[in-house]
């Protein structure tokens, strides 16, 4: 009997994924070979995009590689699944919104969501860590002098 490679993938959702890391990782790795690398002590700009490029391609080569030995599970999609979901529409609409509505809007929007799909907080404990984690954040990152978009409220 001959194997097809392609079924062989296919068949199993842990080496789609892991084969998806690979070449997500391949790609970034490629892309972000130009850059200078510098030392670790002295990390110049291709470092870090080169560092996680070499994690999504080494964690893909493990997922992909656990699961040739490895039979399928039956996957069971549950109403939190759909938490995956609305994590991604979220993270979407965070990127898109980011520059017009600005990082402390949308990160308190982001964060929030997470913390109610995902943490399963109420919508009191959500705000209520939400709002003054982000603040925080938002000076901190002004006092490094890393601008952030102020979107809406740069009138303030």
């Amino acid at each position: 009997m001959k194997l097809n490679p392609v079924n062989f993938i296919a068949r199993h959702p842990d080496r789609i994924s892991g084969l998806v890391l690979c070449v997500a990782g391949a790609f970034f790795l490629r892309a972000s070979a130009h850059l200078p690398f510098g030392t670790l002590s002295a990390p110049e700009a291709g470092f870090f995009p080169r560092t996680l490029a070499t994690a999504l391609l080494l964690a893909g080569v493990i997922i992909f590689a656990r699961a040739i030995s490895a039979a399928p599970e039956m996957l069971d999609f549950t109403k939190r699944s759909w938490g995956v979901a609305v994590a991604i529409a979220a993270l979407l609409l965070y990127g898109v919104l980011l520059e017009r509505l600005g990082f402390l809007i949308c990160t308190v929007g982001i964060l929030f969501v997470l913390m109610k799909v995902y943490g399963g907080l109420s919508w009191k404990l959500s705000l209520l860590i939400a709002v003054p984690s982000v603040v925080a954040t938002y000076l901190g990152f002004l006092e490094l002098g890393v601008p952030l978009p102020a979107g809406v409220l740069a009138g303030f």
